[in-house]
């Protein structure tokens, strides 16, 4: 093979899966496994010790595993150390992954006088707490509220969504056995918080179901169960809630979750297309996942409306993102590269005017489908 004009070395081919391949984290998951199943065994040979979570439990936990982030509890020894660098170096030879000890960091816990001997033979840096693990802080004060902000936010955006698809629904009561007095939407499609918000703070029953609030036994009776006695005021609204409660039947069977309109029960695909007619969800589906279309290419195209491709701006950790590879003239995006570069857009041109079609490409992939 001739390299920039040059002969290369000889070299040995090999086949493999490419960078962004779909099956490639599920093969990796498989191959790290066995890193764990090492650490297992080195542990069951006490060379290398972890700790136990209480003075009762009958076990040791030696470390934490999650894809490729992983936490190795040791002693404060050298020698145990050194085992787990030997570990992970039989690891390399046995899977072709390469352990990447510059990375890596000793944290050390307590008086812990070994740890920069240790740190020389393993090859890392040294740190300590507080710090991050998967997003979540380690060795902070919990009762500090700003630490959990970034996990709160992060929560708050992946369910922003489920406000929408609450408003979007009724539960159809039965006997009342999963719809909750309080909280529900199952009065005139509205939650009886929401209606008398007083009486609610009130109640020492805020999570009860309609069927643990209706006392069978008294003839039906209302179990309100409030924590302290009613003042005026609030008897007026106690007035009005039985009013409201003196309509309902209990019926036989179990509840369930219906649309607004009544006419079918819930189900992920009708929540999906709620949130698509609203606009909050928008995703070309049927243009993408089509039969006849082939199974790797619509693949693709969904990683693309994603931003989810390996351009270099979501390899940026590792590659120069200074130009695109093509034009030179912007940074390769997946908005950049497939509809706006000038040679692709050269390259679409010249297949549209083979059927003498005209197209003009939106902003990104999702909008041009």
């Amino acid at each position: 093979m001739a390299i920039n004009g040059a002969a290369s070395n000889l070299f040995i081919s090999t086949k493999g899966l490419k960078q962004g391949d779909p099956m490639s984290p599920f093969l990796f998951i498989l191959v790290v496994e066995v890193l764990s199943l090492m650490m297992k065994r080195v542990a069951s040979l006490n060379l290398i010790y972890g700790f136990k979570p209480s003075a009762e439990a009958d076990f040791e936990i030696n470390h934490l595993q999650f894809a490729d982030d992983l936490i190795v509890f040791l002693d404060d020894n050298c020698e145990q150390v050194n085992n787990l660098k030997n570990v992970l170096l039989g690891f390399e030879l046995v899977s072709g992954l390469k352990v990447n000890f510059q990375k890596s960091a000793l944290v050390p816990v307590g008086d812990a006088v070994n740890a920069s001997d240790g740190a020389v033979i393993f090859g890392c840096s040294i740190t300590s707490f507080p710090m991050k693990y998967l997003g979540i802080p380690l060795g902070s004060k919990s009762k500090a509220v700003g630490v959990w902000d970034t996990i709160l936010q992060n929560f708050e955006k992946k369910l922003s969504m489920w406000d929408h698809v609450e408003k979007n629904m009724n539960i159809q009561v039965q006997s009342g056995d999963r719809c909750l007095f309080w909280k529900d939407m199952w009065m005139n499609g509205e939650s009886l918080k929401s209606m008398f918000p007083n009486l609610f703070k009130l109640s020492k029953l805020q999570d009860a179901t309609i069927q643990e609030m209706l006392d069978i036994s008294a003839g039906n009776c209302w179990n309100l169960a409030f924590c302290r006695s009613l003042k005026d005021a609030e008897i007026e609204d106690i007035s009005h809630l039985l009013d409201l409660l003196s309509t309902f039947n209990s019926g036989v069977g179990d509840d369930q979750r219906v649309w607004q309109n009544g006419a079918k029960t819930f189900s992920v695909a009708e929540c999906y297309k709620s949130l698509e007619d609203d606009g909050l969800l928008v995703f070309p589906y049927k243009c993408v996942w089509n039969s006849k279309i082939p199974q790797k290419v619509a693949f693709f195209v969904w990683t693309l409306c994603y931003n989810a491709a390996p351009t270099m701006d979501s390899l940026r950790n590792t590659i120069n993102v200074n130009g695109c590879l093509l034009c030179k003239k912007s940074a390769e995006t997946s908005q950049h590269l497939f509809p706006h570069c000038e040679i692709t857009t050269e390259m679409w041109n010249h297949f549209l005017k083979g059927y003498n079609l005209n197209w003009m490409f939106q902003e990104n992939v999702r909008k041009t489908i």
